[in-house]
């Protein structure tokens, strides 16, 4: 899994470090300052504010355990599809959140060979 300082260079940089930006129509990661990217730091994931013009504000949470990620993907991937959202009442006008989705390869990192690896 990526560090905390890996996930905020890539949000300072989101147009060659998250293809997720992209596929979501472009954005700007809300920052704090200097090019830090703002950020909620909870236990086990950071959640970063993505402000996007055609869907408004977007939160783009990122899993900072190994151990959960396998079964957070799983959840998301299920909690993503349309008839898990329509039967959850999610494209009703629910207040905090109206749709989800999963991006499998959100976040490109670095690797030490040079390479770049993505994550979810």
């Amino acid at each position: 899994m990526p560090s905390l300082a890996e996930l905020d260079y890539a949000m300072s940089q989101p147009g060659r470090f998250a293809p997720v930006v992209r596929q979501l129509g472009g954005g700007t990661i809300t920052a704090r300052g200097e090019g830090q990217p703002f950020r909620v730091l909870g236990n086990d994931a950071v959640v970063y504010r993505l402000e996007n013009r055609e869907f408004g504000p977007i939160a783009l949470r990122c899993s900072l355990d190994d151990t959960k990620d396998t079964y957070s993907s799983a959840v998301y991937r299920a909690l993503a599809s349309e008839t898990t959202q329509r039967r959850l009442g999610m494209d009703a006008g629910m207040p905090l959140v109206q749709r989800l989705a999963y991006f499998p390869e959100g976040i490109a990192l670095r690797s030490a060979e040079l390479r770049s690896f993505t994550v979810p």
